[in-house]
């Protein structure tokens, strides 16, 4: 049985007892004296060595997959640079994604999709970490943007990036009805980034080379915080992110030389201002324990430039008394919120 538990107010937090081992099936119900917020948004932490349950307990929490209607297709957008597990949403994390997602529509309306970095091959990547594999194994699609049609983007709201950039046509054309956000949690020291998550991860969308590409007007150099964030418009609507943050990434990244080991560690929302904001933490709680430094370690949470320049945007929310946080046996929760608040 659940212990008894704490309603958890705007810019509080809600913990929930438990083993490791279960995973709920629907989100534990608010005790009778939790404060209506209809607007605020809500961030799922779960913690479990088994990833995948991990994954669907964070979801749940997070408010869950009800707006996936049978029949309805999904696109998952992972992480996958390269060819190390440490550096890309891992395969248990895109397993764990899939059978949550798998509960609402068939695997077949399912389909993960990337464009790798590096000027890499996708689909040999994908291959090499196994993402590919397991994608297959569960009756589910891959794509490969590069490999795909590109249309034309530009956003009026736009100021940091200057250029017109090519997105993928599968994204705009009304081929999928909801869109997954599925990043690793990482620091990013390369332009000064500060770290990835859930707005870095839409470099992704863009080609590697050539006109409207990421190297255009190149994205890496100046201003690349917010021109993570103003990359967001592509996909205005997110059903839910899904964080990896089992293997937090904290210095040198994109391929970082310093990782710590969250223990399966997830995070989810529907919002990505809200959800980079408690992934922020997370870097800098374990900055902090493994005495690292970095650029995100010196800004407060809600100074992070991606983090401001996306609230600005209208593309989630960054007022911390309108972000309630539900957590699942993480035994570290406190030192995060230390970090947070």
């Amino acid at each position: 049985t659940r212990s008894n538990r704490p309603a958890f107010l705007p810019g509080r937090w809600l913990t929930t007892a438990g083993s490791s081992a279960r995973t709920p099936a629907t989100a534990p119900p608010d005790p009778p004296n939790t404060p209506a917020c209809p607007d605020c948004a809500r961030v799922g932490l779960a913690r479990n060595s088994d990833i995948a349950k991990a994954v669907q307990t964070a979801v749940e929490l997070a408010g869950g997959l009800g707006a996936i209607k049978p029949g309805q297709k999904v696109v998952i957008k992972p992480n996958i640079t390269g060819t190390s597990k440490d550096f890309i949403t891992h395969p248990e994390v895109i397993r764990g994604i899939i059978l949550a997602v798998a509960t609402r529509t068939e695997p077949k309306n399912i389909t993960i999709a990337e464009c790798t970095a590096l000027g890499a091959n996708t689909r040999s990547n994908a291959r090499t970490t196994g993402v590919l594999p397991l994608v297959e194994e569960m009756g589910a699609n891959f794509l490969c943007f590069d490999e795909g049609n590109y249309v034309s983007f530009r956003d009026a709201k736009w100021k940091h990036i200057t250029d017109e950039k090519r997105v993928p046509e599968s994204l705009r054309n009304g081929q999928f009805d909801h869109f997954i956000n599925a990043p690793i949690l990482k620091d990013h020291t390369v332009g000064n980034a500060g770290y990835t998550c859930c707005f870095k991860n839409f470099v992704g969308l863009l080609p590697y080379s050539g006109s409207g590409s990421r190297m255009s007007s190149n994205i890496h150099t100046a201003d690349i915080a917010e021109k993570a964030a103003e990359l967001g418009l592509i996909v205005p609507t997110i059903t839910m992110n899904i964080v990896d943050a089992t293997t937090p990434g904290l210095v040198d990244g994109p391929t970082p030389t310093t990782i710590a080991d969250a223990g399966g560690l997830i995070l989810a929302s529907t919002d990505r201002v809200a959800c980079d904001s408690v992934a922020v933490a997370i870097l800098k709680c374990y900055a902090k324990k493994l005495n690292v430094t970095g650029s995100y370690v010196g800004k407060s949470v809600f100074a992070q430039p991606q983090i401001v320049r996306a609230a600005e945007l209208g593309l989630g929310i960054s007022d911390p008394q309108r972000i309630q946080i539900r957590a699942q046996d993480v035994d570290n929760l406190a030192d995060i919120m230390a970090q947070w608040v």
